[in-house]
């Protein structure tokens, strides 16, 4: 690992509070002002938490909206706001922003879209993708977007890279690419520990779509560079692609809500009749926006470290999976009753044996099919996954399942989500 990586702190509260200080009056550094990334999708869940700490680095950051100015204006409004709720010294002012976050309006199926927005980085953070469960059509809403985007973006990055010199040390160098634990399992097998050598391949256009939006975007991508690599060489340009699990947390912007909170919405609000054999797998937002900063500086001298033909995947989540009775019971100690009246929302019966299961299946005929879906897949079905690989390259340490529960437990009940 370089030096700079070894100087980020393990706990992402940590790299956000302390890490610009690292880098004061050292702007000829890789961290240093003078280093553009892209990031695609800059007001999303994921990437709007990657552009802060970004900034926070001391990075100028090029960022991808759906229109100008109305998304870098409520990207500025929502980053200083944050920032301005954190404790501590406050790292963010508008001549900050002005200065080293730059939008650029993008569409994800026009091609050529990106082309300005990646001109002058060395590296690319590409994050857009649709997550939709529930959709019309599949094909449609989330497959060709997904794979249509991600052929765009590196499309764009392969055209900038060839017409730049291989002695150029500004040149475009490595691209990281949000992935999903959706790309690596289905239906989980009972026992298998899940790792970044598994593939997912049972999703399809009518068994949970959402997953093989991911699986094949992740698969254009790899296919894409490959081909690159083996016209260019190995040192032409790298990939690495970050496969987080159900990704919770307080987000940037105020009262966005991610799909991932639904489970944590629903079980407050009432909308599991009993407690069911369903796990869950999660990841704080901003250790997966911390996993990205950390694979794109990771042995960054080593310009073949990420060549595609390793295809080098990380896994990010959490040390433990948490069944749906352990979600319930860390809400009820974290938010007694009273004064907070809403927990009698919660489960208590349990249907997690062999004939809950199957009444459960039954029953989620009714939900629309992208729950349906997930619900038939992993019911009774308990999801492990291995976090082994990307804290032995980078160190990280993750938040833990309480304490992701708890706050964004807060974070929904301050927005209105949960009644109260």
């Amino acid at each position: 690992m370089s030096d700079e990586i070894e100087e980020i702190p393990n706990s992402s509260a940590q790299a956000i509070t302390t890490a610009i200080t690292s880098n004061e009056g050292n702007s000829g550094s890789c961290a240093g002002s003078r280093v553009r990334v892209c990031v695609t999708g800059a007001t999303g869940f994921i990437a709007s938490h990657l552009v802060y700490q970004l900034l926070l680095k001391g990075y100028i950051v090029h960022g991808t909206v759906r229109s100008m100015p109305k998304g870098r204006d409520e990207l500025y409004k929502a980053l200083l706001a944050y920032d301005q709720s954190q404790e501590g010294k406050k790292q963010l002012s508008e001549e900050i922003l002005q200065e080293n976050l730059i939008c650029f309006e993008s569409d994800l199926l026009k091609e050529g879209s990106f082309a300005e927005a990646i001109k002058g980085c060395q590296f690319v953070q590409h994050t857009a993708s649709p997550f939709k469960i529930t959709v019309k059509d599949p094909q449609l809403d989330l497959v060709d977007p997904a794979v249509k985007g991600t052929r765009n973006v590196l499309g764009e990055c392969i055209k900038l890279r060839e017409s730049q010199s291989n002695e150029d040390p500004n040149r475009l160098q490595r691209i990281i690419l949000t992935s999903s634990i959706a790309s690596i399992v289905d239906t989980p097998l009972p026992d298998k520990i899940y790792n970044e050598g598994d593939w997912n391949e049972v999703s399809n256009l009518n068994k949970n779509p959402y997953f093989f939006s991911k699986v094949m975007a992740e698969k254009a991508a790899w296919s894409l560079m490959k081909e690159a690599e083996e016209k260019h060489g190995k040192g032409f340009l790298e990939l690495v692609t970050i496969c987080p699990a159900a990704v919770i947390g307080k987000p940037i912007f105020e009262k966005q809500v991610n799909t991932s909170h639904e489970s944590i919405i629903m079980l407050a609000n009432g909308g599991f009749p009993a407690l069911f054999a369903i796990g869950f797998v999660f990841v704080d937002v901003k250790d997966v926006g911390l996993a990205h900063l950390l694979a794109m500086e990771y042995q960054k001298d080593d310009r073949t470290r990420f060549t595609p033909s390793n295809m080098e995947r990380y896994i990010v989540c959490c040390d433990e999976s948490t069944t749906m009775k352990q979600l319930v019971d860390i809400l009820r100690e974290q938010f007694p009753n009273p004064p907070h009246k809403w927990v009698k929302n919660l489960p208590s019966r349990s249907m997690e044996g062999k004939f809950g299961c199957a009444i459960a299946k039954m029953g989620s005929i009714f939900q629309p099919k992208g729950v349906r879906d997930y619900m038939q897949s992993n019911l009774g079905k308990p999801l492990y996954f291995s976090n082994k690989k990307i804290k032995d390259a980078f160190g990280m340490t993750f938040v833990d399942t309480k304490t992701q529960v708890k706050e964004s437990t807060e974070y929904l009940l301050t927005i209105g989500q949960i009644k109260q």
